[in-house]
């Protein structure tokens, strides 16, 4: 374990969170100014697996393959003493496994914001095959990398080319102003001291839905030539249902956590019954490969979209709203744009409620302007989208046939895991 505190100050670093790691996999590793920081940050290197210790990102596990990366103290840092790089693979799928994840469970301290104390990494059973089998683990998590880096390649690539065709690469918003059509009020004066009468024929009285820089956003979709997002569906959009939960039940449910760019994200504790999903009152949730998924609530998840691409059933939570798009609409370039800058733009434009609930509802979603471009660009840049999605969900499969290789050598022996990794169990 190495907890090096942070010595030196520069512009930037790359800091490693709690949310940047889910399904057992670090996502993202995002840049951040160091004076917005606390000095309070610990050091990763390249092969160290890194273990989260808090709600509600507990017991998620990653392996660094950045030369280094600053963490949290939520963060618990592992690193080999030989430097061997296939022991830290087989240590970080060790850790992904049931059986150790279950002690991490019961070893929780506290109330309010459990935690798993640091003496248990120091107590933790570590079971260590020969080396054939820990060679086999991290061929598995060698591939497993190598497909995150070429779905993040793929999707960084289409996010470019999309800005490129907007003419916006190299557009800086304008300065935030606070005005009502033409009417320009300071930062102290609220919207209550506004008479709505003044301004007759528009049903929008809040500053933020009229900034310039949606303007320019749309001037810009505009000049390549523009539809409304609700003409582009071949159904009236629909929020999903409120679930009822079913442990163990077959058909998954898809909250806004789960709606991501680069795919959606089960959750396998929120399923419900095949029952659920075939009364008629909740026909309008269900989901089917190629749907766009459009998260409609919270701050942070607003304006979130993703393509469905399972085949296996699923719901919508009435969080969620479901878009399905014409014959010739491309749903990957879809979930591009609204992803996008332009995207997220007319997300923050038409969203309403308080900072502590923000919605964005389908009937406002249908207004957004989207990019007129031919089938043949929507299917390049929808491509790109696609084959990171693949690429990602792959990656995730290696995941838990490493997981489940590892946990049938803690269960029963390096024989039957080595039968269960060539398909023979």
């Amino acid at each position: 374990m190495v907890n090096p505190k942070l010595k030196t100050i520069g512009s930037k670093l790359n800091l490693l969170e709690l949310e940047n790691i889910s399904n057992f996999k670090i996502k993202t590793i995002p840049t951040v100014d160091v004076e917005s920081i606390s000095s309070n940050k610990y050091l990763a290197k390249s092969d160290d697996v890194v273990i989260s210790r808090l709600r509600p990102y507990l017991h998620q596990v990653g392996m660094v393959n950045v030369p280094e990366v600053w963490t949290t103290t939520e963060l618990q840092v592992l690193r080999n003493k030989n430097s061997d790089n296939g022991l830290a693979a087989y240590l970080y799928i060790y850790l992904c496994t049931r059986p150790i994840q279950n002690i991490l469970y019961w070893s929780q301290e506290g109330t309010g914001h459990p935690r798993v104390p640091l003496y248990i990494f120091e107590q933790m059973p570590f079971l260590i095959p020969n080396d054939k089998f820990v060679s086999a683990i991290k061929d598995i998590v060698d591939r497993v990398q190598e497909l995150d880096r070429k779905s993040k390649i793929k999707l960084k690539t289409a996010e470019t080319k999309l800005i490129d065709a907007l003419d916006l690469n190299d557009w800086v918003p304008p300065k935030r102003v606070y005005e009502i059509k033409g009417y320009q009020y300071g930062t102290e004066e609220t919207i209550a001291q506004i008479q709505v009468s003044n301004f007759p024929n528009f049903d929008r009285i809040d500053s933020e839905h009229y900034q310039p820089a949606f303007a320019e956003i749309e001037a810009k979709i505009c000049a390549v030539g523009a539809s409304r997002l609700g003409d582009w569906c071949a159904a009236p959009m629909q929020r999903g249902v409120q679930p009822a939960f079913e442990e163990g039940g077959e058909v998954f449910v898809v909250a806004s956590k789960a709606v991501k760019p680069t795919g959606i994200e089960y959750d396998p504790g929120e399923c419900t019954t095949t029952t659920f999903w075939e009364k008629m009152r909740n026909v309008k949730a269900r989901i089917y490969p190629g749907d766009v998924l459009l998260n409609g609530t919270g701050r942070g998840t607003l304006g979130r979209a993703g393509v469905y691409t399972d085949e296996r059933p699923a719901l919508a939570d009435n969080h969620v709203t479901i878009l399905r798009m014409k014959e010739g609409v491309n749903p990957f370039f879809v979930s591009l744009f609204l992803n996008s800058l332009a995207g997220q733009a007319q997300s923050e434009k038409w969203q309403t409620g308080s900072s502590g609930q923000l919605e964005l509802y389908p009937s406002q979603m249908a207004k957004f302007l989207v990019p007129d471009f031919s089938p043949s660009i929507q299917n390049e840049l929808g491509d790109l989208v696609r084959e990171s999605i693949a690429a990602r969900k792959e990656s995730q499969g290696l995941i838990d046939k490493a997981r489940r290789a590892v946990e049938v050598y803690i269960e029963e022996d390096e024989a039957a895991a080595f039968r269960f990794l060539e398909g023979k169990e």
